[in-house]
């Protein structure tokens, strides 16, 4: 009777035990969070943009100064050796034509050799006729009397000559055409040979920029090419412009290759000036997205983009770059896709997205790059 009463009490303390455990684990797997199926994955919020094509165009920018062109400045030079007795113009100065600009008197070396030439000439005429009576004395010939014909005609032509450039009396130099004095070579005082340039004059369509190109650049840029002047110091309105000439050497002090720019005739750019083009090396056309949009991972680009809620990985190639945009290219992607640009980082291939913002606008790939 005893032994049938414990048997009974260890029973029952088993089937006590084991309730309790039982409702300890169902308490415990209450509090514990189930694994989420595939289906309740959570969305990654993120913004896009629609891929679209378009054209890129990369600039440079390469500086210089506005001068005269030498082929078509005005060189007023001293016809005969002078002394500068009288100067009228100031560099830079604007002048009209037949402005006076200088007063010159001939040197005193200059004014011999006038005199000179002037004695000369009187010789040989009188020669002339002392041989004409020889030959009528029938002591010289018709040969004689040509060479002394010769001889005068020459001694003539010397003395005009000298004549016709003013030599004999002080004058006044004036301009042959208008435009600006681009170089003022003499002084007051001063003695200069015939042949010295003592001012350059220079019409207004005769100014041209010498700028100095990276030897990178300088290949990629042909005569002709359309190019974007402006003055750097004024920073005044953009001139359009055109490329005159590449140079096919570097410049061994500044290493840099000359180009030569020909402004609008109407420009209001002054000789001196100090310029800035902007021209265009390079356009592409292609898909062009935000920079933002393009990741590199694992030493690859990528970009995502979105079909039936997801995100879906592309491995891209990048090409020319323009500001916040960039030419991308893909045998799996095509304009029109929705491309994310925010938040892209968080994603993988397969990912639930939403779009938190509506897309916007695509680039227009109108600006150049630096």
């Amino acid at each position: 009777m005893t032994l049938k009463r414990k048997t009974t009490g260890i029973s029952v303390v088993l089937v006590a035990v084991t309730t309790a455990w039982v409702v300890l684990r169902h308490a415990n797997a209450a509090d514990t969070p189930a694994e989420p199926t595939a289906a309740e994955t959570p969305s990654v919020p993120v913004q896009t943009t629609q891929l679209h094509a378009g054209r890129i165009s990369q600039t440079a920018s390469a500086y210089g100064v506005i001068q005269a062109r030498a082929q078509q400045a005005i060189a007023l030079t001293a016809k005969y050796d002078s002394i500068i007795t009288g100067v009228h113009v100031a560099l830079g100065e604007a002048v009209t034509a037949d402005a006076q600009l200088f007063d010159i008197t001939p040197t005193p070396e200059a004014q011999l050799a006038l005199t000179q030439a002037e004695e000369a000439a009187q010789a040989a005429e009188r020669n002339l006729e002392q041989v004409k009576h020889r030959r009528d004395d029938q002591l010289a010939t018709n040969a004689d009397v040509t060479t002394a014909e010769q001889a005068r005609e020459v001694a003539r032509t010397q003395l005009n000559a000298m004549k016709a450039r003013g030599i004999g009396s002080s004058k006044s130099l004036t301009a042959s055409g208008a435009g600006v004095i681009s170089q003022l070579s003499a002084q007051p005082g001063q003695t200069v040979t015939a042949g010295t340039v003592l001012a350059l004059i220079t019409p207004q369509n005769g100014l041209e920029a010498k700028i100095g190109l990276d030897p990178t650049i300088a290949p990629l840029l042909a005569a002709g090419a359309a190019v974007d002047l402006h003055d750097v110091v004024s920073d005044a309105e953009l001139l359009h412009a055109t490329l005159r000439n590449v140079g096919h050497s570097i410049d061994p002090q500044t290493r840099r290759v000359d180009a030569f720019i020909t402004p609008p005739a109407d420009s209001p750019l002054l000789a001196g000036a100090f310029v800035e083009a902007k021209f265009v090396v390079k356009t592409v056309d292609g898909l062009i997205a935000p920079r933002a949009a393009t990741l590199q991972e694992d030493d690859q680009w990528t970009l995502y983009t979105v079909h039936d809620g997801k995100a879906v990985k592309h491995v891209i190639k990048l090409g020319l770059a323009q500001d916040d945009d960039v030419v991308v290219s893909a045998d799996d992607i095509k304009a029109g896709d929705i491309i994310i640009t925010a938040r892209n980082g968080e994603v993988t291939d397969g990912t639930p997205i939403t779009v938190e913002a509506p897309a916007t606008q695509p680039a227009t790939g109108t600006k150049g790059a630096e």
